[in-house]
């Protein structure tokens, strides 16, 4: 004997709760024509177990209440979203500096921040955004926070174009292990993207994830 689909076999997902809605069945009364249909034309020796679809109706309203009570959640986190938005629309205009190697170069000038371990010779490498070295050189750097500053100037005596490099600064233990040393960049936030997954933000036509974010200067 043909019976009414287990709706608990519906979509149930909670990042698709109108589709899950819509797999259950447009609405309460489309279940309930199918089981009246269903009823009318049982075979009369073998009849509908009124257990059976008792239990499917209580399926389809546990699962009807599951997707309502995602659906409220979902309501939820985007105001939540919105909230939030409104607090990372405040970085625009201000100085903030993120962790990162990437840099903008402009008007023969590109600078990185960094943190050294310990006081040391370092060795130094810019990268094209092809990932090619385009400038090398060795420094002695202090414990602590610095600042490197790259004129633009190639290994070769050119002059780099404007654009986006990134900066390797690596040291050596006393037990002459290299390691990298950590970099941070710093710009001002013209605008802020939502689109990504991650909040990002732009800081001209560098993009920093907002997690990266280690210090805010009000502009």
């Amino acid at each position: 004997m043909t019976t009414i689909g287990d709706v608990s076999s519906s979509g149930t997902s909670s990042s698709q709760n109108n589709a899950a809605t819509q797999s259950i069945g447009a609405s309460y009364d489309l279940f309930m024509s199918m089981l009246t249909t269903q009823l009318q034309n049982q075979d009369p020796l073998d009849p509908l177990d009124a257990s059976q679809y008792t239990e499917q109706l209580v399926n389809y309203t546990q699962v009807e209440q599951q997707i309502l009570s995602n659906q409220n959640l979902d309501k939820l986190l985007v105001q939540l979203k919105t909230q939030n938005a409104s607090q990372f629309v405040g970085y625009i205009g201000n100085e903030v500096t993120a962790l990162g190697d990437t840099a903008n170069l402009k008007d023969g000038e590109a600078s990185w921040g960094y943190t050294a371990p310990q006081d040391g010779e370092a060795k130094i490498e810019i990268r094209n955004s092809e990932g090619g070295i385009v400038f090398k050189d060795t420094v002695d750097l202090k414990e602590g926070k610095g600042a490197y500053t790259w004129p633009g100037t190639t290994t070769s005596g050119s002059t780099a174009p404007d654009g986006q490099y990134s900066i390797s600064i690596k040291m050596a233990n006393p037990q002459g292990k290299e390691f990298e040393v950590s970099t941070e960049v710093t710009g001002t936030v013209t605008e802020v993207d939502f689109t990504k997954g991650e909040v990002m933000l732009k800081l001209g036509d560098l993009e920093v994830p907002v997690s990266e974010i280690t210090k805010v200067k009000q502009g």
